[in-house]
């Protein structure tokens, strides 16, 4: 199963909550570049058992992937006898949703295993902010810790440019060292503009409040929204709790010369999503 990933065209951080968590505002749009591929089979033996093409992903109960499969098992009343393959197309602790992604196809391939066992919306709810987002990843605002979903109905195609910096940045560090408002954007306004399909006006209203610690953490991230701008982009901004960076272009036939532009400086130290 194809697992895509996800931009935050908008993240407000309204506060630390009781229970240690954040609320907050946001804004996500699935992207079909990058992307991962999630396969469950079934093996001879109980247990669950993660195999990766990624040294970065954890095989044990540290994934999530192993997480979801066991609270499905304990939800649906099966006994958990399953391989989790994957296929890593998303950069891990991105700001891209990788792993959430992940978990919600095992949610939805044990789903289809096993029909009517359980509510996995519920599973994944618990699971991760976003995890409940990828079970139907189309463009929806995103309350609480990101798990109370309001999909807008809408989907406009926006030219986008991702670029991953091929250093990971966990989202508890990002939560940690938040600062504040980055800029005076409204939800209401995003909202408007994706309705309208206005790209100018979805690019001028990128909001992003774990970004001002990025960029002082991270000079290179600076950097890389300097390069998207000299290279046409509208506006570029962090994606969740980063390091990834994605810029809004005018047209799609401006893309290409754009990565080709930003491999070519960065070289090696950088890979381009299209």
């Amino acid at each position: 199963m194809k697992a895509v990933s996800k931009i935050n065209l908008f993240l407000e951080v309204l506060g630390k909550r009781a229970d240690g968590y954040h609320e907050i505002r946001t804004l996500f749009y699935p992207l079909d570049n990058p992307c991962d591929h999630v396969e469950v089979e079934l093996c001879g033996k109980a247990g669950i058992s993660i195999v990766s093409d990624s040294s970065l992903v954890p095989t044990g109960e540290a994934n999530i992937c192993w997480r979801a499969a066991a609270k499905f098992a304990e939800e649906a009343g099966v006994e958990p006898c399953w391989t989790i393959k994957l296929k890593k197309g998303i950069p891990v602790a991105a700001g891209l949703g990788g792993g959430s992604s992940d978990a919600a196809a095992v949610l939805a391939i044990l789903d289809a295993m096993h029909p009517e066992r359980c509510e996995i919306r519920r599973i994944a709810e618990r699971l991760g902010a976003d995890v409940a987002f990828f079970l139907d990843p189309v463009p929806s605002v995103g309350e609480g810790v990101g798990e109370k979903l309001r999909p807008l109905g809408v989907f406009p195609q926006i030219p986008i440019l991702v670029v991953n910096p091929l250093f990971p940045v966990s989202s508890s560090w990002a939560y940690k060292n938040w600062q504040g408002a980055e800029n005076a954007s409204k939800m209401d306004e995003m909202v408007d503009a994706l309705a309208s399909g206005d790209i100018a006006k979805i690019a001028g209203n990128l909001r992003n409040d774990l970004a001002p610690a990025l960029w002082e953490k991270f000079p290179l991230l600076s950097m890389l929204r300097k390069s998207m701008l000299a290279n046409g982009a509208l506006n570029a901004a962090v994606s969740g709790s980063g390091p990834t960076i994605f810029g809004i272009f005018p047209e799609r036939k401006n893309l290409a010369d754009a990565a080709s532009a930003l491999q070519e400086e960065y070289g090696v130290a950088l890979k381009v999503f299209v």
